[in-house]
């Protein structure tokens, strides 16, 4: 198992996509966890310096093929529908609209003018959709998610979450990867720290002088004009929403956070308003004209 950097939110559990071949515990904790397979034998403890933990190791089925119906009681009422068995591949993402048209794709291999970073960090985006509750966008980069959010508002999770994905360029600027830490300091006050550092409240909520007792000297906080100029630098971010961008400003915002291409399914009144946005910020549209609510 390669090294896992562990979620600041959530962390009692962890989904694990490859086969795990080591199962010794080194520095993450939490209280059970969720793989392809093991080929080595899941200890049972963890030695973390505290009291031992138990951890449980919970193995996926290869063979388990869900039933193709959904039910579900609400207030006595029972619901049954087909269950969301749509396949996320390359084809979902076709139909390209508006004047950007730079993606061309041979059905009979991969896409070719579009950057195959960019099909797959759309799949990863849009598969994270998939299971996600209803109303939702995600943001992805360098084959990861960066981010997602579930409000009732799209404008204002989506600013929201773009929050959430500056914060995780922002940790990846020089000035943080080379921090002088202490020995003595440990993984999660690090996380912290950095935390800190990144948000923009040191110096506001956060003293200088107490965050500074991390390091073996003296660290400068990154200035409004550091954040700028490294923010500018991300770009090639894909954004995928389970609905159709209902308004403009969906993307203006995402033009802010390096966003290069969009998917949605299409199919509101206001499309022609979404196209001329992204034609202005040369943001490539897709329509995928699948929905993929969940309640």
């Amino acid at each position: 198992m390669h090294d896992i950097e562990e979620t600041r939110i959530g962390k009692f559990g962890l989904p694990i996509t490859s086969p795990i071949s080591d199962c010794s515990p080194k520095t993450l904790f939490f209280d059970f966890d969720l793989g392809d397979g093991y080929s080595c034998i899941p200890s049972c403890t963890i030695p973390n310096g505290r009291e031992l933990q138990q951890r449980v190791h919970v193995g996926v089925n290869p063979n388990y093929i869900p039933t193709e119906t959904e039910e579900r009681t609400v207030y006595g009422l029972r619901l049954r529908q087909k269950r969301n068995n749509a396949v996320i591949n390359a084809t979902t993402f076709i139909d390209v609209v508006g004047k950007h048209n730079n993606i061309v794709l041979d059905m009979s291999s991969y896409p070719l003018q579009l950057n195959k970073t960019a099909i797959d960090d759309l799949i990863v985006a849009t598969i994270a959709l998939k299971y996600a509750q209803s109303n939702t966008v995600c943001l992805a980069h360098r084959g990861q998610t960066q981010s997602n959010a579930i409000y009732h508002s799209i404008a204002y999770h989506e600013s929201s979450e773009s929050v959430t994905d500056e914060n995780g360029w922002l940790r990846q600027h020089p000035q943080v990867l080379a921090l002088p830490w202490k020995p003595s300091v440990r993984r999660a006050e690090r996380s912290n720290a950095i935390d800190v550092l990144c948000s923009g409240v040191l110096g506001d909520e956060v003293s200088i002088g107490q965050w500074q007792q991390y390091f073996t000297e003296p660290v400068n906080p990154l200035t409004p004009e550091d954040r700028k100029e490294w923010l500018a630098k991300q770009t090639g971010v894909v954004m995928s929403s389970d609905a159709f961008l209902p308004f403009r400003d969906n993307i203006d915002c995402a033009k802010q956070f390096g966003v290069m291409y969009i998917a949605h399914p299409g199919g509101s009144v206001r499309d022609e308003d979404i196209i001329e946005a992204c034609d202005e910020h040369g943001i490539t549209l897709i329509h995928t004209g699948l929905r993929l609510f969940h309640h």
